[in-house]
């Protein structure tokens, strides 16, 4: 369809306002598939690790508890934000189709990582540990083939949160005040933000994790439990 003299499209849209409403699409299209590659990686997690560490009893119910802890019902919820999102989009109109109450709805459930968030130290201590000096767990995981690794996908739901602010940040800013989904849509970046702040001193301590436990696998001989309490009892800088 064909521009007129005054640059305005035959449907009242010019240029600048189809490029606006191009990237406020995008904004959504990119919640949706990030989400869906979220929750395909908690697919992963719990068909290729959790289920069969349950069936072939690799480890205890209790130390599966302990590794994985509610990974399962942080699964139902991607999976049913998912299904939600996925309506809206395919019956996408810009200047009309409303997202952001899926998303209060589904982030007033922001809560249920924090339980995940306070198991990470102890997961990680235990992973490490039995990677190390339980064979059959060492072996199991050498057996996986899904294509990442288990410390790679148990990372997925710390990151998801800091992934949420970003997203939901750029919708609103694509959102005009005017619009029918603005309100909902800036109730959810709240959220987002509040849950966000909460969990960041859980980031940062899982993040020291992570380089903690890169320079234990340099030295397999050494005892875990001895750095691991020597890190955590060292003495912390304040901020400049």
């Amino acid at each position: 369809m064909g521009l007129t003299d005054d640059k305005t499209m035959v449907n009242g849209d010019t240029p600048k306002e189809l490029d606006k409403n191009g990237r406020r699409t995008k904004a959504a299209e990119e919640i949706l598939s990030t989400e869906v590659s979220y929750c395909n990686g908690l697919d992963l997690l719990v068909e290729h690790f959790i289920q069969p560490m349950k069936i072939y009893g690799i480890l205890s119910m209790d130390e599966i508890d302990v590794i994985f802890s509610n990974i399962e019902s942080l699964h139902g919820l991607s999976k049913e934000m998912v299904s939600k999102l996925k309506l809206r989009l395919e019956n996408w109109e810009v200047e009309s189709t409303i997202i952001g109450d899926v998303l209060v709805e589904m982030f007033s459930y922001l809560k249920m990582f924090k339980p995940y968030f306070d198991s990470r130290s102890a997961a990680n201590q235990l992973r490490i540990r039995y990677e190390k000096s339980n064979d059959r767990f060492r072996n199991f995981l050498s057996r996986v083939n899904c294509g990442q690794t288990l410390d790679s996908l148990l990372l997925m739901p710390i990151q998801r949160i800091p992934r949420y602010q970003l997203l939901l940040k750029e919708l609103v800013k694509r959102t005009e005040p005017e619009h029918p989904d603005f309100e909902n849509l800036t109730e959810a970046l709240a959220k987002a933000q509040e849950t966000a702040t909460d969990l960041n001193e859980h980031i940062r301590q899982i993040e020291n994790e992570s380089k903690i436990f890169e320079i234990i696998n340099m030295f397999p001989n050494d005892d875990l439990d001895l750095i691991i309490s020597d890190s955590n009892n060292s003495p912390k800088m304040k901020p400049s």
